[in-house]
């Protein structure tokens, strides 16, 4: 008797090749191995597109890299920013918040500028 897992995996592998996109995805993704995305032009262009993302793209490394690396600038940042705040304050000490997450950001600047 063929076990369940093995039998619903290959049906799931079976099918994704065999369904129409494949061809599309093969040509744009199968002949170039070597295609990694990027993270920080990614999620530039989710902040430019007032998509959500994750709070170490406002405040932590991952913003700082983005403003060092010149992706964005702080006043591009600001309105998500003042968002997250926002949402998070109801929480607790909004001061305290936002004083912990800009010190959290500076530190990452810091790092990257030594």
């Amino acid at each position: 008797m063929k076990s369940i897992s093995k039998s619903a995996s290959n049906d799931v592998w079976s099918a994704s090749l065999n369904r129409k996109a494949h061809p599309v995805l093969k040509k744009e993704f199968g002949s170039n191995k070597s295609w990694q995305p990027d993270a920080y032009k990614i999620n530039t262009d989710r902040i430019r597109n007032k998509e959500p993302v994750g709070e170490n793209w406002l405040w932590g490394r991952g913003a700082a890299s983005l403003v060092h690396f010149g992706y964005l600038t702080e006043a591009e940042l600001e309105p998500h920013r003042q968002a997250y705040l926002d949402a998070i304050t109801m929480y607790g000490d909004s001061q305290k918040i936002h004083d912990d997450l800009v010190k959290r950001y500076k530190d990452a600047m810091d790092i990257l500028k030594n």
